[in-house]
């Protein structure tokens, strides 16, 4: 009887240990559901005090790609959810004023300034969905797998903060990135908690980098131009500048501030902070910019299949500054766009830079008199998205003479900021 008990008991044991193995094997081997990510609107540290609406009414949910699992990059899977975000932001009250143009075309061939081509379509008429569906769906502006592998590897040794300010500099603008650092060191940095400054080094000078190094309150970083096509070791073609924007607005949790080193902030900055957080997006336009088509070729039309007279009514944006919202609505229909024409040279720098940078003065039956590269493509990718709300986006009260919030100062230099006890304090 007892040998027959120790029988039992080994089966009892070997069944166990079956079942045991089979849950294991259950738990290895079975396909794991989607992780999912939230984006909502977190007022927490940058709270509204302008009189905004801040309510977004539903949560917008992801799932990452194989390529993206290691770092936590959100990709949209519903088109309708990013519509109504867009939709919402949309119609909530904006005091931006509303920029216009001088009405039909007829008359203003020798000038720059926008206007309605007679016969084109409303870039309002076509409707929200989609836009949407064009921005992130179309495969020329989709980046795939190797390209945003190698966006992120130019971000990773930065930290995740929820401010992330970031800009780069040449050897030739090295005073000027000093006299930036002086005005963001009295203004800025005071204000300011959990955020992270970057600078990316596109060609300074070992000294220049060693005293950034010591004096910026920052961190440097080498741009890794081998990572990425030719044309973006060209300068002048400015697609770096996207890359590291779609990079680091990985690493921002609340808000990504690019501003070229000749942006200055005054003490008013943190309403533009506010509102970026409540309409995703910040940036420049100027009541006397010029026609977006007379500064951009149309190669780049051509590439983004638009016609160009659609977008005759508009004027270009500034690309030197831009705040951004860690958001879906920025990440999917705006930087990724904007940042695979960046990759793709019959883009973003379809023809040598140097010969059509330069703005020339006359203007001839509405051909582009020039080109300006990454802030065309914002321009027009804006344009597409927004159409003629555009303006409820931009920073209010624009002037680089009276700024309320921000001016561009090209030219304001200093030779010896980062070898002055002040810039350690």
């Amino acid at each position: 009887m007892f040998s027959s008990l120790m029988k039992n008991g080994r089966l009892q044991v070997l069944l166990f240990l079956c079942c045991l193995l089979f849950v294991l094997a259950c738990l290895l081997f079975a396909q794991p559901g989607p992780r999912r990510w939230t984006a909502s609107v977190n007022m927490e540290n940058l709270k509204d005090d302008e009189g905004f609406e801040t309510k977004v009414s539903k949560e917008i949910f992801y799932q990452p790609s194989s390529s993206e699992k290691n770092f936590s990059e959100p990709i949209l899977t519903n088109v309708s959810d990013l519509t109504q975000l867009l939709r919402e932001r949309l119609a909530l009250p904006n005091d931006a004023l509303k920029i216009t143009h001088k009405g039909a075309c007829e008359g203003h061939e020798t000038d720059v300034q926008p206007c309605s081509k007679e016969g084109c379509p409303a870039l309002s008429a076509k409707p929200l969905e989609k836009r949407i569906k064009d921005l992130v769906l179309s495969p020329q502006f989709q980046l795939n797998d190797d390209q945003l592998r190698n966006i992120l590897r130019v971000v990773r040794d930065v930290p995740e903060t929820d401010i992330i300010i970031a800009t780069a500099s040449s050897s030739n603008h090295f005073k000027e990135m000093q006299a930036m650092f002086k005005a963001l060191h009295s203004t800025v940095y005071p204000k300011l908690t959990n955020f992270t400054v970057v600078v990316f080094d596109i060609g300074l000078k070992k000294r220049q980098r060693k005293l950034t190094e010591k004096y910026c309150r920052c961190r440097v970083l080498t741009f890794p131009f081998k990572l990425f096509p030719p044309h973006v070791r060209e300068l002048h073609c400015y697609g770096w500048k996207a890359i590291m924007i779609r990079g680091l607005i990985t690493k921002a949790r609340k808000l990504l501030i690019w501003q070229d080193t000749s942006i200055r902030w005054t003490d008013e900055f943190l309403s533009v902070f506010h509102r970026a957080m409540v309409f995703g997006q910040q940036f420049l336009e100027s009541m006397h910019g010029a026609r977006l088509t007379s500064h951009t070729l149309p190669q780049m039309f051509a590439y983004m299949g638009e016609e160009s007279c659609q977008y005759f009514a508009y004027r270009e944006t500034q690309c030197g500054f831009q705040v951004l919202k860690h958001d879906p609505l920025v990440i999917q229909a705006i930087l990724n766009p904007w940042t695979r024409c960046a990759l793709e040279q019959s883009c973003m720098c379809p023809v040598v830079p140097e010969s059509v940078i330069r703005c020339s003065k006359s203007v001839s039956s509405f051909e582009p008199r020039c080109h300006r590269f990454d802030q065309s493509a914002m321009s027009i990718i804006l344009s597409k998205l927004y159409a003629a709300d555009r303006y409820r986006f931009a920073v209010p009260e624009y002037s680089n003479k009276n700024p309320k919030y921000v001016s561009i100062k090209r030219g304001d230099r200093l030779d010896d900021y980062f070898s002055r006890d002040g810039s350690l304090q």
